[in-house]
């Protein structure tokens, strides 16, 4: 079986989605084939999308999201195709009879509209030209999280996996990255050329990306843990002063990125594309955006940013490989990758006092924190909020406390399995967690991700001469009286000596006491030492 015919028959099987609309989809898209022609002096944007799709019944019209496109005309098998365009509400309505069963295409032709108001800086598609700090006049392209919608006409939902080719007409001194493998580079003008890209794995809507520049381009390798014989090209593209310049060096920035790989791969599974790259631009308003096979950094990374680095690679497993089924589930994504940064620290170094430096550069304990972890915007916050990223691996942390190693990397094996090439949401890890563990852990996800605010310990010490008794005091504060988290924690007594006691805070009263038969007075007291348990913890003040 091909690789087109392999995963096109995944697609089937796992994109029957329900969209945020009020309405269910009765097509499946199954393929985007782009053809992009983009000046690069004046930043237009020409485009042609033929769209492959399956029915599933008989159908009258087919929606797509549409956000400042100038549609100059619709057609399929030559006719042409009646079509509406609700501009405030994005979306793209094409009238026409679809029979059910078949797979049907069609192709738009558009142009990016510059002058169309975008709210909230809504680009989806950016050009700079060359200026003090623009090495080179460059276009790009930026989605996440529905911004697809913005440089072309698709289904703009995350739960949606396509396959994808993408043909991009450029200036001949130009360079054009993308996802998926370059089929062809070829000269189809005396001063323009097409670089031709292609995906065999399924892509969401929002991670389909391009970036072009007169960019340098090096490569690198990595060899498969899974299999010494299977390298995998690592593609990257760079102005060429920042090839290995003295401050922006991207030689020396990705050098590790072949061991990173190596490193995820053994704790989650082989990279699962048919490349990896990277590709710098400036301006950017992001650190890193993980594009499927191709993430786009900053430049500024180029200086040296190994955690992003290592933070957009993990999502290529997290994010790109099982992709957060709503927004509501975003944490499936930020908080996974951002646990990853960890994951590669201990990887690397398996140094205790670095990885609790780690855990305690996690917490941010901002505003935004006494939200719930789950579904942020539905809350009044931004998507991509610290509780997403710091918090979530925080409590990712905590799980693997509470669970073991052995089972909590099991946890994360079934869920790849479960839902590769897919997407997720948060009961469906519930599921896996409770299905690894054999124990229903809903409480956890409960307090820990549904739940608003995070929990906070007050403790204090009482040391009694007589009877060799160390009584330690913990009160539960917090900012949802109503709730009680229930904490595994531990206390460590006497650092030099390691004596650490197991703990349960059981969650049913807001302060308890545990006493320790200790024969004289501590010299120190520590709650949850290890950082393994997600709490503030706080000495109570004497009075």
């Amino acid at each position: 079986m091909t690789h087109f015919n392999k995963y096109l028959l995944l697609i089937l099987i796992c994109s029957k989605v329900f969209g945020s609309e009020p309405f269910r989809k009765h097509y499946d898209i199954l393929k985007y084939d782009l053809f992009l022609n983009i000046d690069m002096q004046s930043g237009s944007l020409f485009g042609k999308n033929t769209i492959c799709f399956l029915t599933d019944s008989a159908i009258n019209k087919i929606v797509l999201h549409s956000n400042g496109l100038i549609i100059k005309a619709i057609t399929s098998s030559d006719k042409k195709l009646h079509y509406e365009q609700k501009n405030q509400e994005e979306k793209l309505i094409i009238n026409s009879f679809f029979a059910p069963g078949d797979t049907h295409s069609l192709t738009i032709n558009y142009e990016y509209d510059k002058n169309h108001f975008r709210s909230n800086g809504r680009q989806g598609f950016y050009f700079y030209t060359k200026n003090e700090t623009v090495l080179e006049n460059i276009a790009y392209t930026m989605s996440e999280p529905s911004d697809a919608r913005c440089w072309y006409p698709c289904w703009d939902e995350p739960n949606d996996k396509v396959v994808t080719e993408m043909r991009i007409r450029v200036d001949k001194n130009y360079l054009a990255a993308s996802n998926g493998n370059l089929e062809s580079e070829t000269f189809d003008t005396d001063s323009t050329r097409i670089f031709h890209w292609k995906t065999y794995y399924p892509i969401t809507t929002y991670l389909v990306s391009f970036a072009i520049s007169k960019y340098a381009n090096f490569t690198d390798n990595y060899v498969a843990v899974t299999d010494s014989t299977k390298n995998i090209k690592l593609d990257y593209y760079v102005w060429r002063d920042d090839s290995a310049g003295v401050v922006f060096n991207a030689v020396r920035a990705f050098k590790l990125v072949p061991k990173m790989m190596a490193a995820f791969s053994n704790i989650y599974c082989e990279y699962p594309f048919e490349k990896y790259g990277m590709v710098s631009v400036f301006p950017f308003d992001f650190g890193g955006e993980e594009h499927q096979s191709m993430t786009t950094i900053h430049r500024y990374w180029l200086m040296g940013d190994e955690m992003g680095i290592a933070h957009e690679l993990a999502h290529q497993w997290w994010g790109d490989m099982i992709t957060c089924r709503t927004w509501k589930d975003i944490w499936l994504n930020e908080s996974f990758a951002t646990y990853s940064e960890y994951l590669w620290l201990e990887s690397k170094t398996k140094d205790k006092k670095e990885l609790k430096k780690k855990l305690i550069s996690y917490e941010r304990y901002t505003p935004d924190w006494n939200k719930a972890i789950y579904d942020p915007e539905g809350q009044g916050i931004k998507l991509f909020s610290g509780i997403v990223y710091q918090k979530g691996a925080l409590v990712l942390h905590t799980l693997r406390s509470i669970v073991g190693d052995t089972c909590f990397f099991k946890i994360l094996k079934e869920y790849i399995n479960k839902f590769e090439y897919g997407y997720a949401d948060t009961e469906d890890f519930i599921r896996i967690v409770n299905s690894v563990t054999r124990k229903d852990l809903r409480w956890f996800f409960n307090q820990y991700i549904y739940a608003k605010g995070w929990p906070k310990l007050l403790y204090s010490t009482d040391y009694d001469n007589t009877t060799k008794n160390l009584k330690v005091s913990l009160e539960q504060k917090g900012n949802n009286d109503d709730f009680i988290y229930k904490l595994p924690l531990k206390i460590k007594i006497n650092s030099k000596e390691t004596l650490v006691k197991d703990i349960v805070f059981d969650g049913e009263n807001r302060t308890q006491h545990f006493d320790f038969s200790i024969p004289e007075e501590p010299v120190s007291v520590e709650i949850n030492p290890e950082k393994q348990i997600f709490v503030q913890i706080e000495k109570k003040k004497k009075i």
